[in-house]
This record gives C-alpha cells, sequence and structure tokens, in this order.
C-alpha cells in the first residue's frame, strides 16, 4: 500500500453506477439493502451482512488462541435481525462455546458439549446435540449453537446461557 502511494502516478478504474433512488413507501433500511445489493452487483461480490459484532467475535476468538478464529464470525448484522441476538449475548455464547474446548476446526463434540452444560449423557441429550448438529458432522459449531439456543428458546437472555463454576 505505500508502496503506492509514493509512485508517481497510478492507474485507477472509475465505474459509474446508476442513481439509485428510494421508493415512496421504502423504509430507510430496505433502501439501503437495494443499494448495497445494486453495489455488490456492479463487484460481482457476494453481499454479507458482517459487521462490527463480528470483529468483535474474532478478536475475542483470537484472544483465546483458536486457530480459526475467522469461523467464529457469524454475520451478527443478519443473525441479530432474525433471531434478535444482540452482540453483548453473542459474545455471551461464545464465552459458552469456547469454555467446551472446541478443536482446532473450531468444532465442539458432545462429550464436551454436555460436560459444560451438566448434562448426563442420555438419548434425550444426544437428540439435543443432534438438533444442533444440523450437518450431522457429529460436532457443532459456534454458529449452529447460536442460532439453535435462538431457534429453541427465543425469550432467552445471556444471563440464562452463561454457565456458573
Amino acid at each position: 500500500m505505500i508502496r503506492g502511494f509514493l509512485q508517481f502516478h497510478n492507474f485507477m478504474e472509475v465505474e459509474y453506477l446508476p442513481v439509485v433512488y428510494p421508493n415512496q413507501k421504502e423504509s430507510a433500511s430496505n433502501f439501503a439493502e437495494r443499494t448495497g445489493e445494486s453495489i455488490a452487483s456492479a463487484l460481482n461480490v457476494v453481499q454479507t451482512s458482517h459487521s462490527y459484532g463480528d470483529v468483535m467475535l474474532l478478536m475475542k476468538a483470537a484472544e483465546a488462541k483458536q486457530e480459526k478464529a475467522s469461523s467464529y464470525m457469524v454475520e451478527l448484522a443478519r443473525v441479530d435481525n432474525s433471531l434478535n441476538i444482540s452482540t453483548l449475548e453473542a459474545l455471551d455464547f461464545l464465552d459458552v462455546f469456547l469454555s467446551m474446548n472446541p478443536g482446532p476446526s473450531g468444532r465442539v463434540e458432545i462429550q464436551e458439549f454436555l460436560r459444560v452444560l451438566r448434562l448426563p449423557f442420555c438419548p434425550l441429550s444426544e437428540k439435543i446435540f443432534a438438533f444442533i448438529d444440523v450437518e450431522k458432522y457429529g460436532t457443532i459449531t459456534f454458529r449452529q449453537l447460536s442460532d439453535s439456543i435462538r431457534l429453541a428458546i427465543p425469550d432467552i437472555t445471556s444471563e440464562q446461557v452463561s454457565i456458573d463454576d
């Protein structure tokens, strides 16, 4: 990047996009989403819902010495809108998940899951784990755990999820 600033001239390409106007009855968030889709389409990239909350999750996972810290980013803006999970609640969920000692791939096995949640190994707890393990790998990810908790118990608070030692 510094090398680019030190050159006498730099080449770039500017592409003018068509102006996007808001509709009469369109909300600001819908207009912003439509504008973002227009920009993503022109750049030929996928539009994501990553937010600053994802950076906070990434930093917390990196502080916990997780090899693939980026796997803990869950597009928090999408999750917040659809499942009503705040950034602080996601950070609390991450604390609980990290206490399950995820492997290098960022996945937790059933034994660690049951140990942290203090559940006995029985057919019911196996069914609970299978509900969360949507990919059927025998392990779960942080995203699967946070989505499943919010889908199964929509009114749960972060205090109810915290595990006290």
